[in-house]
């Protein structure tokens, strides 16, 4: 059974059950291995754009003896899923563990690919980007979860494909995530009482000219604290 980290597991949850799902920078398969192990997916095709993650990849699908339910391919993002009468070959793209920047470069050079029921994305930098721009590009947050693993916050979504959405993100959404407030995620309030002990010790140290948006950022927190738990 492949062991995964706290974060591994957060993304694991957001997947759908059942179906094909591709794994863009699978790195050495423990997601992969997971999902079939667990009957999370019937097929996983997994893929890195180096072939030495892929072939410790091959070694511990072997070990697991899982050669007939999960695919190595050697990738450049979603360069090696397939169209099949214009459609992707799977149910689901699993992203997770790079730069928001980058995954959102893979999304935007083959957006055809990303019209899928479900594409789930777990970025390590520029979340609040990347919201707006998944908002820009036409795709809706259909849920949300976040972890703290060695200390650290992460933050996943499960996203969809939809050119007749009407919602448009606001600037509390974009850097708090829809779903993890409208669903009053139980690590929230902790996240946002912490950056806003660090908006805090900022104030003491700008000068009066940047002291306004410094404000305003701690406003919105408690506003949010306020409206969701009933206190700051």
């Amino acid at each position: 059974m492949a062991k995964l980290s706290k974060r591994m597991l957060m993304n694991v949850t957001l997947i759908p059950p059942g179906g094909r799902v591709a794994d863009i920078g699978c790195d050495h398969a423990m997601v992969p291995i997971y999902l079939v192990s667990e009957g999370v997916a019937d097929y996983v095709i997994a893929m890195d754009v180096n072939e030495g993650p892929l072939d410790i990849a091959r070694s511990n699908i072997k070990k697991a003896k899982l050669e007939d339910k999960i695919e190595i391919r050697l990738s450049d993002g979603a360069e090696a899923i397939e169209l099949i009468d214009g459609s992707p070959e799977c149910d689901t793209i699993l992203i997770a563990g790079m730069g928001g920047h980058l995954a959102l470069r893979i999304i935007e050079r083959q957006l055809e690919k990303f019209k899928l029921p479900a594409v789930v994305l777990q970025v390590q930098s520029d979340i609040e980007y990347v919201r707006e721009r998944l908002d820009e590009l036409s795709f809706v947050i259909e849920d949300e979860e976040m972890t703290i693993d060695a200390g650290k916050y992460y933050f996943a979504m499960r996203i969809r494909y939809d050119d007749k959405k009407t919602h448009t993100l606001s600037c509390t959404e974009k850097k708090y995530g829809p779903r993890l407030i409208s669903k009053e995620h139980a690590l929230l309030p902790q996240y946002l009482r912490g950056k806003r002990a660090k908006y805090e010790q900022i104030l003491s140290v700008v000068n009066e000219e940047k002291k306004g948006s410094i404000l305003e950022e701690i406003r919105e927190i408690d506003s949010l604290l306020g409206r969701m738990y009933g206190k700051g």
